[in-house]
């Protein structure tokens, strides 16, 4: 009997590790995308079917170079969401986004590890100069989150989206290298410290 392979981990933050997407991770993921908690926040809304969901995962397990999509592992092995980056090679730009499924597992520090990762990608492996992220405005946790890891607010795009009959802004948050950096430095130095921080 072939002996078992380890798993492959593409990056390693400190509670979290990035590692591609399975075939085996489309369950929960349908679940994930489905479930009202998470989309309200999601530019999607439209029930997503396992036939769309096998869809993403070939694009998002193509190797395809201007994106990437890859999962969110804690060190224990447990999948609880997903990140992604679509680049933009020409601006030398990227738009990320990040999706932690289950409620149990949100607003511990995972996204900001699993971002921080991302970043790190998209700075010093791709030499991008700038990141952008999609934020609904009614999303506190993720505007949070995002601030930690250097972003800040650039764009507000009025009644971009409805929710529950109600009009909500887009806010568009973006991040340079030079100013990311120093974060980074803070982040391999003490990651503890760094996802510790408030903003």
């Amino acid at each position: 009997m072939p002996e078992q392979l380890p798993e492959t981990i593409w990056r390693r933050g400190t509670y979290i590790y990035l590692r591609p997407i399975t075939k085996s991770d489309l369950p929960l993921y349908q679940q994930w995308i489905n479930d009202p908690e998470n989309t309200r926040f999601l530019k999607i809304g439209q029930p997503m079917g396992m036939v769309a969901e096998e869809k993403w995962y070939e694009r998002a397990s193509s190797g395809e170079s201007n994106h990437c999509s890859v999962a969110i592992c804690l060190n224990d092995g447990t999948l609880i969401g997903n990140t992604s980056i679509q680049i933009d090679p020409r601006n030398q730009s990227a738009v990320t986004g990040t999706l932690i499924g289950p409620d149990e597992h949100k607003g511990k520090g995972y996204a900001t590890d699993a971002k921080m990762l991302i970043l790190d990608y998209a700075f010093n492996w791709l030499g991008l100069r700038k990141v952008t992220s999609k934020i609904l405005a009614i999303n506190d946790r993720s505007q949070k989150y995002a601030a930690r890891c250097g972003y800040r607010l650039m764009a507000r795009l009025e009644q971009e989206h409805c929710r529950d009959g109600v009009w909500i802004d887009e806010l568009q948050f973006v991040v340079f290298a030079e100013e990311w950096r120093p974060l980074w430095e803070l982040y391999r130095r003490d990651p503890d410290e760094f996802l510790a921080r408030r903003n």
